[in-house]
């Protein structure tokens, strides 16, 4: 199959691959474009969460993982503030989303689920390498600023998305399938993510 794509489509590639070769090397020193979606003739344009650039860094420039409550409790992320700022504003981020090219049905708040009453599937995730844990998962699933409903091979999906990390739910079997942290976030995913936060 042959994906065409224009001029300025090409320079955005290019430039997302500049990039990710900057994150590597930790010296990402700029927000990048929230214009990051791809939009090819075949119109699929269906970015996935990696990391973001507005992690904490240490003293070499590198990422770090960010501080947070601990899993088992039930208190969201979001402060009151961010909370209200980002619910205030959620028609204008879907919006905003869906302009740039996002199809799946966004929540913000984020879908409201159990965590202590989720499976985890360890073998799956640990196939991937992604090294996450079940508390660590089920915090980014807690901290999460937003979720989208997507369908994947017939399983309905709920993906929670956040400043630290990303974490996959099948609703169906009630199991957190996948889970990586914020070093993991592709430039799609950035692009969500710096989207949500400007209402912060």
């Amino acid at each position: 199959m042959v994906i065409t794509v224009t001029i300025k489509e090409f320079i955005y590639m290019k430039q997302i691959e500049l990039d990710l070769l900057k994150v590597r090397a930790g010296i990402f020193e700029e927000t990048p474009k929230k214009d990051f979606y791809i939009k090819r003739t075949t119109g699929h344009t269906t970015p996935e969460l990696r990391y973001s650039p507005d992690q904490p860094r240490d003293d070499h420039g590198r990422f770090t993982d960010a501080g947070g409550s601990d899993s088992s409790g039930g208190d969201s992320g979001l402060t009151d503030s961010s909370e209200s700022g980002i619910i205030a504003h959620k028609e204008e981020i879907k919006n905003e989303l869906k302009e740039n090219g996002f199809k799946y049905s966004v929540s913000i708040p984020p879908c409201d689920i159990d965590v202590n009453s989720l499976a985890f599937d360890a073998a799956h995730i640990n196939q991937r390498k992604h090294d996450v844990t079940e508390k660590q998962a089920k915090k980014y699933i807690k901290n999460a600023s937003i979720s989208y409903t997507k369908t994947v091979r017939g399983e309905q999906f709920e993906n929670y998305i956040g400043d630290e990390g990303a974490a996959y739910v099948n609703m169906e079997t009630k199991t957190i399938r996948t889970a990586f942290s914020h070093s993991e976030f592709n430039p799609g995913t950035i692009a969500i993510i710096n989207t949500v936060n400007k209402y912060k």
